[in-house]
Parts: structure tokens; C-alpha cells; sequence
């Protein structure tokens, strides 16, 4: 029997099984690349995923007319398989518990091959080739790609590059990056997030995912910027120029200083008229001391101004002279109350 603790990596695993086998909600290019990039990060995130999921039921989702014989590639390493049937108790209660009842049979030395053959069945072989950067809470790093392009994320941020002869492609899977891209007509670069695919040749931009949207903003040149769940949309943004797009599937073109957009490179936070809840939740991406406010407080009290990233007692002292708010230090966690 397969019996050991339960963690995070298996909790991730179900959920990723659950949202496969969801036929009423097909995973997007997008969701595709996400799921492929967490495999890929390690192996126990592959021996979690094939001992939660009946495999052959999940690649139906993407097999759908069987061009891929899964019985046919167990069987070609049954003489050093091992049937292995996971104990899946830990997900009662979870939505997960749906798969409990279906029994399982795996081949553990042939789930890396059949994994890496998915993805190049599907097109995502590219995934296990990328290249992953990552920046922790309050770090900002520069990154100088292979072909020329200046990289800056800001903190807690992460992005995958993958690079072949005939695309450049960099996924900014969460937080803000600048790119400074390196001119190379016959190979577009391609910036893409959860909301939108944003396509330039030689130019600068800032990209920021965030609150469930994508913010683009153009230091240099112009960029194409299409909805990722509305495809039909295009907008060329150009310098000088910001664009928002969200799960609205819409693209929101502004007028603005997009210098405060890249301010963060200087460790400046600029606000203008931006609810507490948004300001607090800046200064959370780079100081270990988090701010909490009261629901309505949060969304109902707004700021214009010009902070220090890494000093949010700036914010507190500021919100120490308004005599409607209280202030109380609890642990690592501040917290903003109305009087």
C-alpha cells in the first residue's frame, strides 16, 4: 500500500486532477502551461499527480480521440512495473474525493517518460526545457537573455523562458518584470500571463499581474496587446500608453505618466487614488510585516501619494493622524481598524 503523511504537494496534485477531469470548464493554453510548468519543477510533483490520478482517465480530457494508447506504453514496461494503489483518504471532505472510488494501477519507473511524452504529444515539451527565475519577497533581480534582453523583475515575481529558432517566449506566471527587448524582426517576443499575450519586436515595456488582472505599460516603442480569453480583441499600446485586461475579456487603454508604473525599480510605490486595500497590498509584496485592514476600511479609504517601498511605517504614520483609525501591532501582522 502507498501510506505516507499527506502534504502540500499532494494537495496541489488533487487539485490539478480535479480541475482536468472538470468537462465543463476545459483548462486554457494558458492553465495548460501552468500545470506542465508544476510538473516539470520536480519529481515528486510528477509521483504526486500519477498516485492521485487515474492517468488514462485525465489524458482523455486531452486525448479526445485516443490517438494516444496508454495501455499500449504500460505494457511495454510491465516487467519492471510495481502496481501501486494510493491510499486517498486524505481527500475526504476535499472535492477531490470523487476519484477515490475508481481503483488505480501504476508504472512509478515508466512516470516520468510517460509525463515528458504528454508534453510533447501536446506541444508543451518546450515546458521541461524553460528556464524559471524567481524573486523572493522584497528582492528585485536583473536577467540578461540569450538574446539580448534586459529583464527586471520586481519582487516576489516568477517567469519561465522558453526559447527556440523560431519564438521567444517568456510567461510571467505571477508578479511585475520590465523588459527591455533586444531587436530580432524574424522572432517576435511574447510576454504572456493569465489575462493577456502581449507581442513586441524591440521595445520596453512593464508587465504586472495582479488582482486578477494584467497591466501593461509602455516605457518605448509600441507593443500588441489581445485578451487571452477573447482573442478577437487587439490593441497596440504605445509609448506613453497603458492597457488593463482582465477577466472581463476587455482591453482598457489609458493615458497616463507610465513612469510611476516602473517606479518600483527605485523602490518608490506611487498611488493615485488607490483604495487602502490596493496600498496595503503593495507594501505586503516586499516587507515580512504584514498590513491587515478592516473590509470596509480597506476598500472605502483612499490614497494619493508617494511611499518607500520597504518602509511601510511611512503608511502607518499617515494613517496614524486620521483620529477615525486605530492601529494595533500584533505579531509579524499590523492591523487597521475604524474607531
Amino acid at each position: 500500500m502507498f501510506e505516507r503523511p499527506v502534504n502540500a504537494t499532494d494537495l496541489k496534485a488533487a487539485e490539478w486532477v480535479v480541475r482536468l477531469e472538470d468537462r465543463e470548464r476545459a483548462l486554457s493554453a494558458r492553465e495548460q502551461g501552468e500545470f506542465f510548468a508544476w510538473l516539470m519543477q520536480s519529481a515528486d510533483h510528477v509521483k504526486a499527480f500519477l498516485g492521485v490520478a487515474d492517468l488514462s482517465h485525465v489524458l482523455d480530457a486531452f486525448d479526445r480521440e485516443r490517438r494516444l494508447d496508454v495501455e499500449k506504453l504500460f505494457l511495454t514496461g510491465r516487467s519492471a512495473a510495481v502496481p501501486l494503489r494510493p491510499n486517498l483518504a486524505f481527500l475526504a471532505g476535499n472535492r477531490a474525493n470523487q476519484l477515490a472510488a475508481r481503483p488505480r494501477r501504476w508504472v512509478m519507473p515508466l512516470a516520468l517518460s510517460v509525463v515528458l511524452l504528454c508534453c510533447a504529444f501536446f506541444g508543451w515539451h518546450s515546458w521541461s526545457a524553460s528556464k524559471v527565475y524567481r524573486t523572493a519577497t522584497g528582492e528585485q533581480r536583473t536577467i540578461r537573455l540569450t538574446d539580448g534582453t534586459v529583464v527586471t523583475m520586481n519582487t516576489h515575481s516568477r517567469i519561465a523562458v522558453r526559447f527556440s529558432e523560431q519564438n521567444r517566449q517568456v510567461d510571467l506566471l505571477e508578479g511585475e518584470a520590465l523588459f527591455a527587448v533586444a531587436h530580432e524582426s524574424s522572432r517576435p517576443f511574447v510576454v504572456q500571463t493569465r489575462h493577456a499575450r502581449i507581442r513586441a519586436v524591440g521595445t520596453q515595456f512593464n508587465v504586472y499581474d495582479h488582482s486578477g488582472e494584467t497591466t501593461v505599460a509602455v516605457i518605448e516603442g509600441a507593443v500588441q496587446v489581445v485578451p487571452a480569453e477573447n482573442p478577437s480583441v487587439v490593441g497596440m499600446v504605445q509609448a506613453g500608453e497603458q492597457a488593463r485586461v482582465d477577466q472581463s475579456r476587455d482591453l482598457r487603454r489609458e493615458t497616463q505618466d507610465v513612469r510611476n508604473a516602473v517606479a518600483w525599480r527605485e523602490r518608490r510605490l506611487v498611488f493615485e487614488n488607490a483604495s487602502l486595500g490596493e496600498v496595503m497590498a503593495e507594501f505586503n509584496r516586499y516587507n515580512a510585516i504584514l498590513l491587515r485592514a478592516d473590509e470596509s476600511l480597506a476598500a472605502g479609504k483612499h490614497l494619493t501619494g508617494v511611499f518607500s517601498a520597504d518602509q511601510p511605517q511611512s503608511l502607518l504614520h499617515y494613517l496614524e493622524q486620521d483620529p477615525g483609525i486605530s492601529i494595533e501591532r500584533v505579531g509579524d501582522e499590523v492591523r487597521i481598524h475604524l474607531k
